[in-house]
């Protein structure tokens, strides 16, 4: 074993990360109750988006499964990566905590398919799961400087990225809030 694998990460978690990273996990149980409720998963309302709640959800999956691919493999990338820092929009973004709503469109990758509940069920209690292993890998997450490109928001860190998925989720979830209210 070389040195950096057996070594344990030293780095102490802000207070703020592992309070996000509680945070996170509350919003994917929502998430999952949200998707145990077949009507509820299936209403839209037009005036509010062109998705419906499920399409919410599937689309909350995907980018969340993207990004924790993404942050187990920069963790385990050796040395700087020749990523940019962190663009203005990004910054703001990640710094207030919102999104402006209906600025952006989703990446094609990332855009819902209309996936069976079902499957969204199993994809969301896997999704759970890995979240919280990430969590024995905060001080490792809060460490790392090592950046992967968003692609509005240029290089974010692992702790930026596990950042992103909050506010990124807590956007989400506010559109399907007002979906329910208007779909009721």
């Amino acid at each position: 074993m070389t040195q950096r694998e057996t070594a344990q990460p030293t780095t102490e978690v802000p207070g703020r990360l592992r309070k996000l990273h509680g945070a996170v996990d509350a919003q994917l149980a929502e998430l999952a109750t949200l998707t145990a409720d077949a009507t509820l998963f299936s209403s839209r309302s037009d005036k509010v988006s062109g998705w419906s709640i499920g399409q919410q959800i599937e689309h909350l999956v995907v980018v969340n499964e993207t990004v924790l691919a993404k942050v187990e493999e920069v963790l385990a990338a050796e040395g700087d990566q020749k990523v940019g820092g962190l663009k203005p929009i990004g910054f703001v973004a990640l710094t207030l905590g919102r999104f402006v709503r209906g600025v952006a469109r989703a990446p094609r990758a990332t855009r819902p398919r209309d996936v069976d509940r079902t499957e969204m069920v199993e994809r969301l209690g896997a999704q759970q799961e890995v979240w919280r292993a990430i969590g024995e890998r905060l001080p490792a997450i809060a460490a790392s400087k090592n950046r992967f490109p968003h692609p509005y928001f240029g290089g974010l860190t692992p702790a930026q990225w596990i950042r992103f998925i909050g506010v990124h989720n807590r956007h989400h979830m506010r559109i399907i809030a007002d979906i329910r209210k208007k779909a009721s």
